[in-house]
């Protein structure tokens, strides 16, 4: 995080929770949750196998956006108060806003180093305000839609993150969907 991004504290942040920092006395009060919740659940994942053959540089950048991600996630699954505010700044952001809120200003600095997907991002916030709404799954092409926004949508912001560009992306957003 650079020293002149505005950032949350801890209470302003999300609620805590099973993807929450081990030891948050470790980092300034100041840092985004996001950013926290990141750096140590990405680690215990499902993929944190992987992490350990990327470099420095793109493992911290994976950690942030799965800490930017689950945030969003868990302020939804758990009904927080901020989730529809906090999913509207993120969806600003995405559509060329200022960055407002921890996870914005997290992704506005991933996106100085690369090319975010805003349009899977946006993917992404249809599929939480479709869980905040708690709209029913009326079939299945209705339940591939839901599982293209929550889920495929951030395999291919990762996939970029990660360098795929051009083809490697197309075929990213044609995996996804086939999922």
């Amino acid at each position: 995080m650079s020293d002149d991004m505005p950032s949350q504290t801890m209470t302003d942040s999300a609620p805590e929770n099973k993807h929450a920092a081990a030891s948050p006395e470790k980092h300034a009060a100041t840092t985004p949750r996001a950013v926290l919740d990141g750096a140590h659940a990405a680690d215990s994942s499902t993929f944190a196998p992987a992490m350990r053959l990327l470099g420095e540089q793109s493992r911290a950048d994976v950690r942030t956006l799965y800490g930017v991600l689950r945030t969003i996630d868990d302020l939804v699954d758990e009904d927080d108060p901020r989730a529809p505010e906090r999913v509207e700044a993120l969806e600003r952001w995405a559509r060329g806003g200022v960055p407002d809120s921890p996870e914005a200003q997290a992704l506005s600095q991933l996106a100085e180093r690369h090319p975010l997907p805003r349009v899977q991002l946006l993917e992404f916030c249809r599929g939480m305000r479709h869980d905040i709404a708690r709209e029913t799954i009326a079939d299945d092409p209705d339940f591939d839609r839901y599982c293209q926004q929550a889920g495929g949508s951030v395999g291919i912001v990762l996939a970029v993150l990660l360098g795929a560009t051009g083809r490697d992306e197309a075929d990213a957003k044609q995996g996804m969907a086939a999922l």
